[in-house]
């Protein structure tokens, strides 16, 4: 978010020239200054496409795709995944009953940014920065996340720091960084009616990248809609910059699905406590004496962040990630294949060029009798958003047994799930290290193939309304999405949605 009124800080907004990229001027109707947040547009605008209903790849062993070898193994769950010889990988289902599409999916793994990946000059997507929730209290939130997660302050802008609109708590846990932002003044009209539309929820998913002006180049000639213009920020040199170099941000926000953003972040420093962005300082929040004893939560790392949306939009959405970030289908799944009477997810998962980001992109699929999770979120949600955030961990044991001591709630697997894993891991070569009986207790979820396995678990939702929730993940040798497991979450979720009257 936008600095205000800080001493310390130069800020130059320069209009981006697009004179070379033909028709896609840019004018004060779709970019504004970082300075206007309160005229950031608000509107569920869906990207036009031309793709027809896309479906999945056939998988054939040894065979060739796009003139490479591509070697397939079967997963024990049912699933095919290709090893392509460039390094890449893509998993989907594997089904006979599902009719394929493989042109349209050549197509779309074929549209991409034309570049050398080792050639630093070209404009790119390098991991996930943070994500932003825009929020009705930032500070009782993050303390929410600080309690039950054990996440730390991190940094803060405020009215102390000469910010008199907007209120933001940092909070970082390794490298997962969330910011909560709210407005101090009731007529911040954006946020307010962001929140009264969606609840708290995820505005931003902010990108660290290389050659921001690139990369800003490309992807308005591809079509996105610019949210902020290009700025570039210097702190002034400091003690804590010795050599006298200055600290320096350039950032520019586009728009991708209902309200969300992503927000293009380029820094010369490497950030610390208090130096999360030009115009924050160090923390005003501090965990309570009472909570200093609890046990540290080992999670590392966002591993991938999920967006769900209305029926009939993945596949305009998956080619706009293709398109515009240059983004390449990592996993595919669909609703003929896994499903139960009332749920059943369709879903492309997207990547960038190194794999460090990783979107599962989800849209509701029509229940045969009632209502399923997907469409509750939909509905409470008022469109499409930010489904769940997976945090990666090295131990999901100790996290998921030190996040029930914080108070965490999540989601409960019958006993009968564990018995019937016991049989299926003895039709398959890997080696579950972790005690069976022990994951029962913690009802943690096992996904597996010949290659490897993940262990993962979703909380219940962490708001009054029933859209955000949260997963913890953990690998081994396996970069799966949990598909094994979605039967058995598919009843977990429906016996709680069933509770709130929605099924």
């Amino acid at each position: 978010m936008p600095p205000h009124g800080e001493s310390a800080i130069m800020v130059e907004t320069r209009k981006c020239r697009l004179d070379t990229l033909g028709t896609n001027e840019l004018t004060p109707k779709t970019a504004v200054s970082w300075s206007n947040d309160m005229t950031v547009h608000m509107n569920e605008t869906i990207l036009n496409s031309d793709l027809s209903k896309m479906s999945f790849k056939q998988a054939n062993s040894g065979s060739q795709q796009n003139g490479q070898s591509v070697n397939s193994f079967t997963t024990g769950n049912g699933y095919t995944s290709n090893q392509h010889s460039d390094g890449r990988h893509e998993n989907s289902m594997r089904s006979s009953d599902v009719n394929r599409s493989d042109q349209l999916a050549t197509q779309l793994d074929n549209i991409s940014f034309d570049c050398d990946t080792n050639d630093t000059k070209i404009g790119r997507v390098e991991a996930i920065d943070h994500v932003t929730f825009w929020v009705g209290n930032a500070k009782q939130a993050a303390s929410f996340y600080m309690t039950q997660f054990g996440f730390e302050p991190f940094a803060f802008r405020g009215l102390e720091t000469g910010t008199r609109d907007l209120a933001c708590h940092v909070v970082r846990l390794n490298e997962a960084i969330i910011q909560f932002v709210s407005p101090v003044e009731p007529n911040n009209v954006v946020i307010n009616e962001f929140i009264t539309r969606h609840g708290d929820a995820i505005k931003d998913i902010a990108f660290e990248v290389t050659n921001i002006e690139h990369l800003l180049q490309h992807v308005l000639s591809a079509g996105a809609e610019l949210v902020h213009e290009l700025e570039t920020v210097y702190v002034q040199p400091t003690c804590d910059s010795p050599t006298g170099k200055e600290h320096r941000v350039k950032r520019a926000t586009i728009k991708t699905f209902g309200d969300v953003t992503h927000t293009f972040i380029e820094r010369n420093y490497e950030y610390s406590i208090g130096k999360f962005l030009p115009g924050y300082q160090k923390p005003s929040l501090k965990l309570a004496p009472a909570f200093a004893n609890l046990p540290v939560v080992p999670i590392q790392e966002i591993d991938h962040i999920v967006g769900q949306f209305p029926p009939n939009k993945l596949d305009e959405i998956t080619e706009w990630y293709s398109r515009v970030l240059n983004f390449r289908r990592y996993w595919s799944v669909d609703e003929k294949q896994i499903f139960t009477d009332h749920s059943g997810v369709k879903s492309h998962v997207m990547t960038n060029y190194n794999e460090k980001v990783k979107m599962p992109l989800c849209e509701v699929t029509l229940s045969k009798i009632a209502k399923s999770k997907a469409e509750e979120f939909v509905r409470y949600n008022y469109g499409s958003g930010i489904h769940h955030i997976a945090l990666r961990t090295n131990d999901i044991v100790a996290a998921v047994a030190h996040m029930r001591e914080r108070g965490m709630d999540f989601l409960h697997t019958p006993d009968t799930y564990y018995s019937q894993l016991k049989e299926r891991l003895k039709e398959c070569a890997v080696n579950i290290t972790q005690d069976i009986e022990r994951l029962r207790e913690l009802k943690i979820l096992v996904d597996f193939d010949e290659q490897g396995y993940l262990l993962q678990i979703f909380t219940r939702p962490v708001q009054d309304r029933p859209t955000l929730v949260f997963e913890i993940i953990q690998r081994f040798n396996h970069d799966g999405f949990g598909a094994g497991n979605f039967l058995a979450l598919f009843k977990a979720i429906e016996a709680e949605t069933a509770l709130r009257g929605n099924l």
